[in-house]
């Protein structure tokens, strides 16, 4: 499985172009996602343009933090079959308000 997970509003609050607080749990669940084998893709309109190293900054923070994408902005696999800049992803894609737990013991599997 393949999840594409956005980073401002998502895995941070929303301070761009700073770095905002975590999300709560927000990496606790990505940590459990990553192992158990899903295939992370950062996918954020963050740069290294010209306003500096911001798409570095937030894939460093993320890094801190245990988290290794597979892709960032971009799908790896899919330059074979596609010319397409959308990342292309047969999963789920996480935005704002995606860190929730359905139950108490879902929560409880992510520690």
């Amino acid at each position: 499985m393949i999840l594409s997970i956005d980073f401002d509003g998502t895995l941070v609050e929303h301070r761009f172009p700073a770095i905002g607080p975590e999300v709560p749990d927000a990496f606790k669940w990505l940590r459990a996602f990553q192992d158990a084998g899903i295939r992370l893709i950062l996918s954020t309109m963050r740069s290294d343009g010209q306003e500096g190293p911001m798409l570095t900054h937030a894939v460093d923070f993320c890094r801190e933090r245990g988290i290794e994408f597979w892709g960032v902005n971009v799908n790896p696999d899919q330059a074979e079959w596609t010319s397409s800049p959308k990342v292309y992803h047969r999963g789920a894609s996480l935005a704002r308000s995606s860190w929730c737990c359905p139950t108490r013991a879902d929560c409880s599997r992510a520690n």
